[in-house]
């Protein structure tokens, strides 16, 4: 019988044949959101314990063997659904990530601190300083996508991860969205870990992935968690940047609404206008560059050369809102 395969070989296109769609992006999902805990790896075995919506958790169980032919994998869980779930899908995840990236002869190579290795070499002792974790950041940037017949369809606001460099400066390398998104890890970056994990959620909320765009991405990508999201990543120290030097990025504290203005003109027409206010301020003025996020919309955002403002609304307008 052939010994089980490591685990980093329930790679993407193995999940992908084994489960749908919806399975997978939500299983991203909880695995970048930390849900997955009491992971317990043997030959060709996982056990964990996965929290799902609300309170509640589940054991799940993922086994898997060289048939000859390819891999045989079987799941169980102890949710609702049995197996084939997200929470199984976030389990193999979780495993790979900890695993850390396999080495040039297929195995897999566990994750240490480079300063480990000097250890008995000229008297380097392994007390040495740890590694320091480098702070991540979202870069947002002015971007105006063409459209199919080479026009434009206006200012959109794109995002990316930055990661700060050894002279403290915000720099791409090391902390693209592919990089992020994959399970292994490019050495010499290590990033905060819960910083990581927001930044892997914002991603899911996108639904990129691993294979997709390593550059800016436009916020109409992202749904109405997309704010929720952000709120998370500044929790976690994660900054917000502009495209600028000194350009500052606010993320509004107050979700705006819509005030709906009729008036009827002499002429004997109806005039209605409709403006986005927090409290009682208008969020846009015609001075100010501003235009909508998301499809449905669910925010905007406001710019001047030194601040660019970014505001969700209390909830998504309905699509006739949109025009």
């Amino acid at each position: 019988m052939h010994p089980p395969p490591p685990v980093h070989e329930l790679d993407d296109e193995l999940l992908a044949a084994l489960y749908d769609s919806g399975a997978l992006a939500r299983g991203r999902a909880y695995a970048a959101d930390g849900r997955v805990q009491a992971l317990t790896v043997g030959p060709g075995s996982l056990r964990a314990v996965c929290r799902g919506s609300g309170r509640n958790t589940y054991l799940v169980r993922v086994r898997w063997h060289d048939s000859g032919r390819g891999i045989y994998l079987d799941d169980d869980c102890s949710c609702p659904l049995g197996g084939q779930c997200k929470h199984c899908v976030a389990t193999v995840l979780e495993a790979r990530l900890q695993a850390g990236p396999p080495d040039e002869l297929g195995a897999v190579a566990p994750r240490r601190d480079w300063r480990n290795a000097l250890v008995g070499l000229s008297g380097a002792s392994a007390d040495l300083a740890p590694v320091r974790a480098s702070p991540l950041a979202l870069q947002f940037a002015h971007k105006r996508p063409p459209t199919r017949y080479g026009s434009t369809i206006g200012d959109r606001i794109a995002v990316q991860p930055m990661r700060q460099g050894k002279a403290g400066r915000w720099i791409k390398t090391g902390a693209s969205w592919q990089e992020l998104i994959s399970p292994y890890t490019r050495p010499g970056t290590e990033l905060d870990p819960r910083q990581l994990s927001a930044a892997r959620a914002l991603a899911s909320s996108g639904k990129l992935t691993a294979y997709g765009s390593s550059g800016p991405v436009t916020l109409d990508q992202f749904g109405a968690d997309l704010w929720d999201h952000l709120e998370r990543a500044q929790s976690v120290g994660i900054a917000l940047i502009g495209e600028g030097v000194g350009q500052m990025v606010e993320l509004a504290t107050e979700r705006a609404q819509v005030a709906v203005a009729v008036t009827a003109e002499p002429s004997g027409t109806i005039r209605v206008e409709a403006t986005a206010v927090v409290g009682d301020e208008p969020v846009t003025s015609v001075d100010r560059p501003h235009g909508l996020i998301g499809a449905p919309v669910h925010g905007l955002w406001v710019s001047d050369p030194d601040h660019l403002r970014l505001v969700a609304f209390e909830r998504p307008l309905r699509p006739v809102m949109n025009e």
